[in-house]
Parts: structure tokens; C-alpha cells; sequence
């Protein structure tokens, strides 16, 4: 018996629950999907079922596989809303993720339908994965979106760039100009960050308090060099300001570039190496 028809047998009883159930490696992004007693395996990744080009960002299939847990989301796709119930399983030792998929109405969500699902359920999903305070994606985003990226990076054979950044005696600018002076430092800093990355392709997220994660996909460790270098020299020249007060700060950054297949958790222990010698020895400054 091979996982799809033992995943059908053992959920028979609760066939109402879903119309299609998909056998996810949410990390390499295959997918087995069964649907009206139909078994398919797919070859192109499980984001195509979608209609997507590129993993979903609130993917609750990785975080399932993260977390060890069971997650729900909505999803709206051409006029249809989908509910999704994604959990772990291991079969034959390995581990997957299963999906229970179910088409729904408007009716079955109480909603009166007056306003547009598609916007509400997208913002909602943007929600879970979005830092409250500086609006780029937050922890849970990095530790499900990174190891793909990373993955995917060795799969196509292209260079990924992965950078942290961390804001130099972040503690005395808030004890010396209060905490609303601290917070338009975040988001400022953030939105210079964004000024640097290219759209659909590079990202950041906040990582701790003071501590941005940025992933530079398709970016080599000299282009990457070249790309913070500039980044740095714009955050210590800007103005951060509240009421009359003005003020100028200063970022440590840590680079690593990965060639060959890595850990996730590898990944961050080098960049907090870079960041600790690039602290160590003066702050403002770049570590590779």
C-alpha cells in the first residue's frame, strides 16, 4: 500500500472533511495528491496547485513540519475559498505533511459577502507572517521561508546571500531618548533595508528586538559585500528624528554566502560569528 491509499483508508471516516488530500516534502516541495479516488504524484512544486510561481509565503505545511503541529489557513483562488488543515505523519520512517483540502461558501465562513474575500483572507494570511512593529516579515517567516530558499539555491545552482544585521547599542538609544524614538529607529531602519532589495526576489525579516534577517537570493558573497557596504554607509548618515530630537545611529552586519548544501541551523551559527567579530571589533561594520 503505498502513503496516499493508507492516509485514505485511515481518514475514510472523516471523507467529508475534504475534497482533495495532498502528500507534501515541504521542503523540496513535492506533492502526492488524491483526489475522487484519483492518485497522482506531481512532478512541478506543490505551489503550482495554486496557480503560484513561488512558495506560498504563509506556508502552514512548513510550519506543520517546523512545529511538529497542526495549522489552518484560507486560501482564495478564482473565486473559490479553500479551507486547509495541514499536519505531520511519517510513513515507512520518513516524514511528510497532509493536507486535507475543502472547497467552502460564503455561507460556510458566516460572512455576508459584501466585502472583497480575496483582499481579507490575503491580508490575513500576510498578518500571521508580519512583524507588527517595522511591516517586513517576522520570525516565524524566517525559520519556514529560509531553508527553502537555501534549498532551492542548491538545486538551481545559484549563489544565496544571507545577512543579519544588528543595531549598534540599540539599548542606550532607548534608554537616552525613550522607546518611541527606538521604534521609528526599527521602522526606519527597515524601510532603508527595503530600499536595497529587489522586489519578489530578496527579503528581510526581523530576527530578535534590534536584529534583521536579509536574504539576497542570486547574490554572491562579493556582490553581497558591495550591496550592504552601501546600506550601511545610508543608515549612518540618516537622520532619525521625533519631535526635536535628531539623532544618528550605526549597523553591524554578519554575511554569509552559501555554495553547497547546509542546515538551516548551520547558517545562523556562522552568521552569529560574523556578527560577534564584526561587534568585537569596533561595531559599524561588515563581516564576512
Amino acid at each position: 500500500m503505498d502513503i496516499c491509499e493508507e492516509v485514505k483508508e485511515r481518514l475514510s471516516i472523516f471523507k467529508n472533511l475534504y475534497d482533495v488530500i495532498r502528500i507534501i516534502d515541504p521542503v523540496n516541495k513535492k506533492a502526492i495528491i488524491s483526489k475522487n479516488d484519483n492518485v497522482e504524484k506531481i512532478e512541478s512544486p506543490c505551489y503550482r496547485f495554486w496557480g503560484s510561481n513561488s512558495s506560498c509565503k504563509n506556508c502552514i505545511s512548513m510550519r506543520a513540519y517546523i512545529e511538529q503541529d497542526t495549522f489552518t489557513k484560507f486560501e482564495y483562488i478564482n473565486g473559490k475559498i479553500f479551507s486547509i488543515i495541514a499536519t505531520p505523519i511519517k510513513f515507512r520512517g520518513k516524514e511528510y505533511i497532509l493536507e486535507m483540502i475543502k472547497e467552502m461558501s460564503v455561507t460556510d465562513l458566516n460572512i455576508d459577502g459584501k466585502g472583497d474575500l480575496k483582499d481579507l483572507i490575503s491580508a490575513l494570511n500576510e498578518k500571521i507572517i508580519t512583524d507588527y512593529l517595522t511591516n517586513v516579515y517576522n520570525r516565524r517567516y524566517i525559520n519556514e521561508r529560509l531553508p527553502i530558499d537555501i534549498d532551492n539555491s542548491i538545486k538551481i545552482k545559484k549563489p544565496i546571500s544571507i545577512v543579519i544585521a544588528d543595531l549598534d547599542s540599540f539599548k542606550q538609544i532607548n534608554d537616552d531618548f525613550g522607546h518611541v524614538m527606538g521604534d521609528i529607529v526599527l521602522k526606519d531602519t527597515c524601510k532603508i533595508i527595503k530600499d536595497f532589495l529587489i522586489k519578489n526576489e530578496d527579503w528581510v525579516g526581523r530576527y530578535g528586538g534590534d536584529e534583521f534577517l536579509i536574504v539576497l537570493n542570486n547574490i554572491n558573497r562579493e556582490e553581497a559585500y558591495k550591496i550592504i557596504e552601501s546600506m550601511r554607509i545610508k543608515i549612518e548618515k540618516h537622520k532619525f528624528k521625533y519631535n526635536d530630537k535628531s539623532i544618528n545611529i550605526t549597523v553591524s552586519f554578519g554575511i554569509y554566502t552559501v555554495d553547497s548544501q547546509v542546515e538551516f541551523n548551520a547558517v545562523i551559527e556562522e552568521l552569529d560569528k560574523n556578527l560577534y567579530k564584526a561587534k568585537k571589533h569596533g561595531k559599524n561594520r561588515i563581516v564576512v
